[in-house]
C-alpha cells in the first residue's frame, strides 16, 4: 500500500506540473482559439494544478507512514506512526488505515474509535478543497462565457 501511495504521489506531482504548464500557456494566449473565457480556463487549470499539488503533499507522507507501519518485524506493535500522543492511548492500537478524502493516516484502537497522527499538515485538506472549488468555479465561468459568446448574433458582437 505504501509504495502504491508513493507512486501515486509522484504521478500526481508530474500531473500537477503539466497542468500548471498548460494553464500558463492558456493564460498567455498560446495556441487554441481566442475565446472570451480563456482567462477563466487558464485560472481553472492553474487552480486544479495547485489542488493536485497540495493533495499529493499530504499523500506522500501518508505513503511513507504506510510503508513504516506495514513493515512488521521487531518493535512493530503498535506501528511506529501511531506512537504519537500519550503512551496510554497508543498502547491500545490494534490496526491502522489510510483515508483519501480527507487524506489521513488513522490509528484504530482496540476498544473502538481511532485517531489521526500528525503526518498530514493541517493546511493540506482545506487548501486542496479551496483550490478545487476555485478550479470548478473558474471552469464553469469559462464555459458560460464561451457559451454566451457562441450564441451572440453578428450584430451584437460588433456593438461590443
Amino acid at each position: 500500500m505504501g509504495l502504491v501511495l508513493l507512486f501515486v504521489s509522484l504521478t500526481g506531482f508530474v500531473a500537477a506540473v503539466a497542468l500548471a504548464a498548460v494553464g500558463t500557456g492558456v493564460l498567455l494566449g498560446r495556441g487554441g482559439k481566442p475565446l472570451p473565457g480563456r482567462p477563466w480556463r487558464g485560472l481553472a487549470l492553474l487552480a486544479a494544478a495547485g489542488a493536485l499539488a497540495v493533495y499529493v503533499c499530504g499523500l506522500g507522507p501518508v505513503g511513507l507512514d504506510a510503508l513504516d507501519a506495514g513493515g512488521g518485524g521487531t518493535d512493530s506493535a503498535p506501528p511506529q506512526p501511531c506512537r504519537t500522543g500519550p503512551r496510554e492511548r497508543w498502547m491500545h492500537v490494534e490496526d491502522w488505515g489510510v483515508g483519501f478524502v480527507p487524506v489521513r493516516f488513522e490509528c484504530r484502537l482496540a476498544g473502538g474509535g481511532s485517531y489521526r497522527n500528525a503526518t498530514v499538515p493541517g493546511w493540506v485538506n482545506p487548501a486542496a478543497v479551496a483550490l478545487g472549488l476555485v478550479a470548478a468555479a473558474s471552469g464553469i465561468a469559462a464555459g458560460a462565457m464561451n457559451e454566451r459568446a457562441a450564441h451572440r448574433t453578428p450584430a451584437e458582437a460588433r456593438t461590443r
